[in-house]
């Protein structure tokens, strides 16, 4: 259970860094910050967006995020 939970850590401590500036979902995917950059093609851009979406919305949730706003586009 630790190691899942520092994996989780590890995405939203990521995710937290990459959007201190504002970013576009297709920016905030096109990171790869879940499947790494040598993955590309569209089932990676779905995936990427879904796992990265929940962390999202669990960080807002939990006061945790920079912004209360979830990019659009």
């Amino acid at each position: 259970m630790r190691a899942y939970l520092a994996v989780i850590d590890r995405r939203e401590e990521a995710l937290r860094d990459h959007v201190r500036e504002p970013r576009t979902r297709a920016g905030i995917t096109a990171a790869r910050l879940i499947y790494g950059a040598d993955r590309d093609g569209p089932w990676f851009d779905y995936g990427e967006w879904a796992l990265l979406s929940k962390h999202l919305d669990g960080m807002i949730a939990r006061g945790r995020s920079l912004s209360a706003t979830a990019p659009t586009s």
